[in-house]
């Protein structure tokens, strides 16, 4: 009779690799819907997937940053604004100034400046050997800030004379508040060698303020640090797409749901968003819309900063039995009426995970110094 045992255990493998090799696979789609939720359908005419990121400023006009910073309109043709030879080195901060139709990049690791009409191109920063990148405007278009070599360096846009901190030098994006003559630089750093973001401060006397801190399991992931638009909000957090894992059972994929930190500079206070998947902040500015797990799904809810308060603007579903299983990005248009989604789905089975605790991934504990705003 021992030799039916490997004939069991034979059976018993294939019958395991059977059920995994079941599992319906996610897909990555684009998609997009208006702001009160409606309308919502799979449309690809924001061409994210082959040009970069996009920076929807209206229907005629939609940036990207990828191999080149480019433009073009829904359904129209793409016109490029970077030269050849200063293929862009920060895919992640483009810099807008609608006000003079005017584009701040990181190209060949220098700062670069070129109107909406792909007039006026040059290189702003210094040539000094430095790394640059993280354009940003401050408060109130006076000034820019950029990262160089870790450092804060900001220039003032009248003159396009430079000032480099020497601290900190950990920093990956930084804004200058005018009102307040005050930095805020979001920062990446080993701390006993677990890989750390933070919020931080810098005054007029360049003594730096701790605001917030979250760990991560390591820097692979999509590190998305953003302000509003009316620089009272920041906002921080780690997107990972979802992996597919396989083993001897066949596959299966994995999401990555993370807290999503943010902080008021006008109150003082921070708190946190567990179960985030992605976000952005409302083109208005006293709003965040994020997408977070929640009855084993992917949705999209809208957060009003000032009370704190989310509403639901699309309750993941993509027909009947197909469920958004993570988004990536949220690209919404300037006017805040429209927006478009990368996101996954994936079909229904019969065992999903429908609990109203969805739960948080074990690779992300809660930042320090935060709430939960759930």
């Amino acid at each position: 009779m021992r030799w039916m045992y490997p004939i069991v255990i034979l059976a018993a493998f294939m019958l395991l690799s059977g059920n995994s090799c079941n599992e319906p696979i996610p897909e990555k789609v684009f998609c997009v819907i208006n702001a009160n939720g409606s309308g919502f359908k799979e449309d690809n005419s924001l061409q994210i997937a082959n040009l970069g990121r996009a920076f929807y400023v209206s229907d005629d006009l939609i940036f990207h940053l990828g191999e080149r910073l480019v433009k073009h309109g829904i359904g129209s043709s793409v016109t490029t604004l970077s030269p050849e030879d200063m293929p862009i080195t920060d895919t992640q901060y483009l810099a807008i100034d609608q006000q003079n139709s005017r584009l701040y990049f990181a190209a060949k690791f220098a700062i670069c400046r070129v109107g909406f009409d792909g007039q006026d191109y040059r290189r702003i920063s210094p040539d000094d050997n430095g790394y640059y990148s993280a354009p940003a405007l401050s408060s109130d278009g006076n000034y820019l800030t950029a990262i160089r070599n870790g450092q804060i360096a900001r220039m003032d846009i009248q003159t396009e004379e430079w000032t480099v901190l020497p601290e900190p030098v950990t920093a990956r994006y930084a804004i200058f508040t005018e009102d307040t003559q005050e930095y805020y630089y979001f920062s990446s750093y080993l701390d006993y060698y677990i890989p750390t973001q933070a919020l931080c401060k810098l005054d007029a006397q360049q003594d730096s303020t701790l605001i917030f801190t979250a760990f991560d399991s390591d820097f692979s992931h999509y590190y998305n640090a953003k302000v509003s638009s009316n620089f009272r909000y920041f906002a921080s957090h780690n997107m990972k797409e979802p992996t597919e894992d396989i083993d001897y059972f066949g596959s299966s994929f994995t999401r990555y749901p993370a807290p999503l930190s943010v902080h008021d500079r006008q109150t003082g206070e921070s708190f946190i968003v567990p179960d985030c998947f992605t976000y952005t902040f409302d083109p208005g500015g006293d709003a965040i819309i994020y997408s977070r797990l929640k009855y084993g799904m992917a949705d999209l809810m809208r957060m009003d900063l000032s009370t704190r308060q989310s509403t639901m603007i699309w309750d993941g579903y993509h027909k009947a039995n197909v469920f958004s299983y993570s988004v990536s990005e949220i690209f919404p248009r300037f006017d805040g009426q429209l927006m478009y989604l990368q996101a996954w789905k994936r079909v229904w089975r019969t065992d999903d995970d429908k609990s109203s605790t969805a739960p948080r991934h074990e690779n992300y504990p809660l930042p320090s110094g935060a709430i939960s705003a759930r």
